[in-house]
């Protein structure tokens, strides 16, 4: 990109002045104050001309149709798992009418065969174009297809080591929301018998003298609200709110969450950062989504490129 600039003999690594531009002397006394050094180091380093635009998502529809039904030829995918669920949902998310055009022909060629790979290119290709059709009238809507991880800490001598494993007896994301708003999250936690209970129900503002009977209490689910309602002093548990916020968690595990039309900015979305995985969340629901990176090279817009080839939905756009 920069050997075109210079053979172009544009300089895109800050603003072009005019030529015959006479320089400001006015800021002569604060320059004085702190130097070149600190100039140099607030000098903005956003142009327009190293902005990115991503927004070709019926392109990348297309190439993931192609892939699927040449995966299953291939035999290279065999069964329905997982990975073709979610697959299959990322091109709800992107369905247009040549799209749905397109899965017409794929199963008409799949039917003019009786083997495996054609039967199940043709059983999942009809499947397919069946929930494009609905898709096709619906707003993209973003669902976690993931693997659900926990968090582990292994301790070797003087070294911590962090890693993550698959929860235990949480297969899906329904089964996860159970758990983290189950009411006796907090009990499965720590110890009930002795004063271990008490010094996390005191740390949740729960521990009172009108509660103190353990039998009566009302414990707070893993995952919960605190408000002053009842006490305009301190935070405590608020059983209303946080029965209203279940119901949103519980809602969006069973019809996904939306956000066609809305705008977003996020910085801070690195490789491999939570940053990043908000930003596909955001691509996948259809937002229009600009992000901010202080690393400007061909590896980073090739990072971005390839997040929105695999999360962008319909309507959706990435400005970087």
């Amino acid at each position: 990109m920069h050997a075109l600039a210079t053979y172009l003999g544009v300089v895109i690594d800050h603003p072009s002045t005019p030529s015959d531009a006479t320089p400001d002397n006015s800021n002569d006394v604060w320059m004085q104050e702190y130097g070149p050094e600190f100039s140099d180091g607030i000098r903005p380093i956003f142009t327009s001309k190293k902005a990115r635009r991503y927004d070709s998502f019926w392109n990348w529809a297309r190439q993931d149709v192609l892939e699927l039904y040449y995966d299953i030829m291939s035999q290279r995918v065999t069964k329905i798992d997982l990975s073709m669920s979610s697959h299959c949902l990322r091109l709800m998310n992107r369905v247009t009418p040549a799209l749905i055009d397109m899965l017409h022909r794929i199963v008409w060629c799949a039917g003019r065969s009786n083997s495996p790979a054609h039967t199940l290119a043709l059983k999942r290709g009809t499947a397919l174009v069946k929930m494009c059709e609905i898709g096709l009238h619906a707003q993209p809507v973003y669902q976690f297809t993931g693997q659900l991880c926990a968090p582990q800490l292994r301790i070797n001598g003087s070294e911590a080591e962090y890693f993550e494993v698959g929860r235990v007896g949480e297969s899906t994301v329904h089964d996860f929301v159970r758990a983290v708003c189950c009411t006796n999250g907090v009990c499965a936690a720590v110890d009930a018998s002795g004063n271990s209970l008490d010094i996390v129900l005191q740390k949740l503002g729960l521990l009172t003298t009108e509660t103190h009977d353990k039998q009566q209490r009302e414990l707070p689910p893993m995952v919960h609200l605190k408000s002053r309602r009842a006490d305009p002093v301190s935070w405590t548990y608020d059983a209303q709110d946080s029965a209203v916020f279940t119901d949103v968690l519980r809602d969006m595990c069973d019809n996904g969450l939306t956000l066609g039309n809305r705008c977003a900015l996020v910085t801070g979305c690195g490789r491999g950062s939570i940053g990043a995985e908000v930003l596909k969340g955001l691509l996948a629901g259809g937002s229009r989504v600009v992000a901010t990176t202080s690393s400007y090279s061909a590896s980073t817009a090739r990072y971005f490129q390839d997040m929105y080839q695999t999360h962008g939905a319909r309507g959706s756009q990435l400005v970087l």
